[in-house]
């Protein structure tokens, strides 16, 4: 196995100082906080390393979209199973790239910046882990229909900074509540989201129809409480957290 981890803010002529055999490529800032973003401009390179297995790259408004590009080409990235990728600047198409091409090894993808796009997931569906952060949107209810229907495997699901979540919390908890819906999720991450007192009740309610293997824990809330259960599944506040999934790289 061989991994890199490079700091960076931008490596000139990097194509050149990396070995084409590695699995693992980490051009992401060491601080979580890094502000402004370490990016990567030139990423067309990247197309050029086909044993990668795990990629974490962030973005601007040039490359982003570059990047996008690449994902659209089958033969890029055959054997990746965990894909991070953020963007300063919010970008079009990676969805529809993502999901053009069947990606059996793919277990965890995690994007920041990124518009959602409605398009079927049931070429992920090998995904265990997905994280979305700042999806450019305010209507996100296709997405809990896709999700369900396409990711019969998820265990992970974080939907962080997520503006109109609470408008469209019937329909989520509907998705979630359906037989045989997601039956392996375990952990639902809503960092940031705007769900009210009266949505946290329907919800605690709604978990009454769920039928699954495991308990179902949402976590991330605003709520007095720390802690609210129904049956075996439970409400988490955001100081009560289990396992910090509105941090992107727990999945590690």
């Amino acid at each position: 196995h061989i991994h890199v981890r490079l700091a960076i803010d931008e490596v000139p002529n990097i194509r050149h100082l990396v070995n084409h055999d590695i699995h693992t490529l980490l051009l992401q800032p060491i601080a979580y906080n890094w502000s402004p973003y370490a990016v990567l401009r030139d990423v067309n390179w990247l197309a050029e390393f086909h044993a990668l297995q795990h990629l974490e790259i962030s973005l601007n408004g040039d490359s982003a979209p570059k990047f996008v590009e690449l994902l659209k080409c089958q033969l890029t990235f055959p054997k990746l199973q965990a894909l991070v990728v953020s963007t300063n600047h919010a970008c079009h198409g990676l969805w529809h790239a993502l999901t053009t091409w069947n990606r059996p090894c793919l277990r965890v993808l995690c994007t920041n910046g990124f518009r959602l796009e409605n398009v079927p997931f049931h070429n992920l569906q090998s995904l265990r882990y997905l994280y979305i952060n700042r999806p450019g949107t305010r209507h996100s209810s296709y997405l809990a229909t896709n999700i369900a229907r396409d990711l019969p495997v998820l265990k992970y699901l974080t939907t962080s900074e997520f503006p109109g979540l609470g408008t469209e919390i019937t329909h989520w908890m509907t998705c979630l509540s359906t037989e045989n819906s997601l039956p392996e999720l375990q952990f639902w991450e809503v960092n940031g989201s705007d769900l009210t007192k009266h949505d946290i009740v329907f919800m605690t309610t709604s978990l009454i129809d769920r039928k699954s293997p495991h308990p179902l824990t949402i976590q991330g809330l605003v709520m007095n409480e720390t802690c609210v259960s129904h049956g075996f599944h439970r409400l988490l506040s955001y100081l009560a957290r289990i396992i910090p999934l509105h941090k992107h790289r727990i999945y590690r």
